[in-house]
C-alpha cells in the first residue's frame, strides 16, 4: 500500500485546500496512491468524516497530527480515543525562543525598552512559549567596521557615478553633514578593506543562522530607545555626537539582521508613560518567514493594538 503521509487541509492554520481537493487531485494526476494521511496541524480532527469521499474516489483518506515539540515538528499517527483524553494537541510547547537583552552595536538601552521586552516575555510565556535569554558571540567593533566600510564604501560610489552625470565633483554643501563626513573617511579604505568587510558580514549571518538552527525565534526591542523627536535622526542634524548616539540605538537591536539576511518583524507590545509605542523584534531562521505571521496573529488576538494611536505633540 502507498500513502502520502503528511498533507494539511483548511483545518490547519497553514493549510488551503479542502480534503476533496486533493481527491480530484490525484485522480487527475493518475497518481499511484492508495490513500493519503490528513495530518492537521495541533489537532487531530476526530469529527470529520470523509467515507462518502473515500468511496467516490476509491481512496483511503486517514488522519493524524502534527504536533510540535522541542526537538521540531512530529508526525502522531495511530492515535486513539484514550491519547485524545490524556494529551492536548494544542498545548505542545514550542521549541524556546531565545531573548537578546543586549545591542549588538554596544549602545544603551532605554528602561522604557527594557520594560517593554520584559511585557514581551510574559506575554509570550502566557501563550505556551518557553523563553530563554541568550547573547550573541559577535566581535562588535569588526561588525562596526564591516558595516561603515560597507554603507560608506556604497555611498560614495552612488555619488561618484552622479557627478559623473552632472559633470563635476560633489562638495559638502551637495549632500547632508553626515553624509559627507561618511564618504571623506571611506576614502581611506582601499578594496582589500571592503572585501574583509564583506567576509565579516557573511560570517555574521553564518553565526546567527547557527542559532535559528537550534531555536524558533529570537526577540529583543526593536529599538534602543523609545521614538525620538524630529530632527535628531536628522543626517544634518549639526550635534554629531546626538545624532551618533540617536542613530546607534535605532539601529542597535536591528542592523545586525539587516546584515545577516533573516527576516523579522516589529510588533507595538508596549506604550510608555508619554504614550509613544515601543516595538518589539521578532526574528526568525531564514526562509521562516511564516512564522513571524502566525506568531504575530496569536499575539494580536491576545494583546490587540490596532485601536491605539499615540497623542498629538505639542510643538
Amino acid at each position: 500500500m502507498i500513502l502520502d503521509l503528511h498533507n494539511h487541509s483548511i483545518k490547519s492554520d497553514d493549510g488551503r485546500a479542502k480534503v476533496e481537493n486533493y481527491c480530484k487531485w490525484i485522480a487527475k494526476r493518475g497518481l499511484d496512491l492508495d490513500g493519503f494521511v490528513l495530518s492537521e496541524h495541533r489537532q487531530y480532527d476526530s469529527a470529520s468524516d470523509y467515507r462518502a469521499l473515500e468511496d467516490e474516489y476509491g481512496i483511503l483518506i486517514l488522519k493524524a497530527s502534527e504536533v510540535e515539540t522541542e526537538y521540531g515538528h512530529v508526525l502522531l499517527f495511530g492515535v486513539n480515543e484514550d491519547l485524545e483524553h490524556a494529551f492536548d494537541f494544542a498545548d505542545v510547547r514550542n521549541p524556546p525562543d531565545r531573548v537578546l537583552r543586549e545591542t549588538t552595536n554596544g549602545a544603551d538601552t532605554h528602561p522604557d525598552c527594557v520594560r517593554a521586552l520584559d511585557q514581551a516575555i510574559a506575554l509570550c510565556e502566557s501563550l505556551g512559549h518557553r523563553v530563554e535569554v541568550t547573547t550573541l558571540s559577535l566581535d562588535k567593533q569588526a561588525v562596526a567596521r564591516a558595516t561603515q566600510s560597507i554603507i560608506s564604501g556604497n555611498l560614495l560610489s552612488v555619488l561618484e557615478d552622479r557627478a559623473d552625470d552632472v559633470g563635476r565633483e560633489f562638495g559638502k554643501d551637495d549632500v547632508e553633514n553626515f553624509t559627507y563626513i561618511m564618504t571623506e573617511a571611506v576614502r581611506k579604505h582601499g578594496a582589500s578593506d571592503y572585501a574583509r568587510a564583506i567576509r565579516t558580514i557573511h560570517a555574521v549571518g553564518r553565526e546567527i543562522e547557527g542559532v535559528m538552527q537550534r531555536f524558533d525565534l529570537l526577540l529583543s526591542p526593536t529599538m534602543a530607545a523609545p521614538p525620538m523627536k524630529l530632527g535628531v535622526l536628522s543626517l544634518s542634524n549639526p550635534d554629531l555626537a546626538e545624532l551618533i548616539t540617536a542613530l546607534s540605538q535605532t539601529v542597535g537591536y536591528t542592523q545586525i539582521f539587516n546584515a545577516s539576511g533573516h527576516p523579522a518583524i516589529s510588533l507595538p507590545l508596549h506604550w510608555n508613560d508619554a504614550g509613544l509605542p515601543i516595538g518589539i523584534q521578532f526574528i526568525a531562521g531564514h526562509g521562516n518567514e511564516g512564522l513571524l505571521f502566525q506568531l504575530a496573529s496569536q499575539i494580536e488576538q491576545a494583546q490587540p493594538w490596532n485601536d491605539r494611536r499615540a497623542p498629538p505633540v505639542d510643538r
